[in-house]
């Protein structure tokens, strides 16, 4: 198994990062919190394998931590673990849906 195994190696060579880097892309606007002024951007949440991009949020790296900063990394982590169970319960159902139009197919021979 020879290359990089590295997330940002195979973002970086991703038909979704050339998308979002080429200026053909147009990103959604800022959208205002509920029940604020404050507007924030659309962004892609990554870890540290991750180049900081305008548009990739990452954590802060470990060393030299304030509080605030503690606090945005543990925020960024618990959005994180969302994201990635939102999509391991996608890819469980779609898992589910593969197979068993791979077992009717059998079944019926077509």
């Amino acid at each position: 198994m020879g290359g990089p195994s590295l997330p940002g190696f195979y973002f970086r060579h991703s038909s979704l990062y050339h998308l979002l880097s080429s200026f053909n892309f147009i990103k959604p606007n800022a959208r205002k919190l509920a029940l604020s002024d404050i507007e924030l951007p659309f962004v892609i949440l990554g870890d540290e394998a991750y180049a900081l991009l305008s548009y990739l949020m990452r954590a802060y790296p470990r060393r030299q931590l304030t509080e605030y900063r503690r606090l945005v990394n543990y925020r960024l982590s618990r959005d994180t673990r969302v994201v990635e169970s939102a999509f391991g319960r996608l890819a469980d159902k779609w898992r589910i849906l593969t197979n068993l139009s791979k077992d009717l197919i059998w079944r019926t021979g077509l």
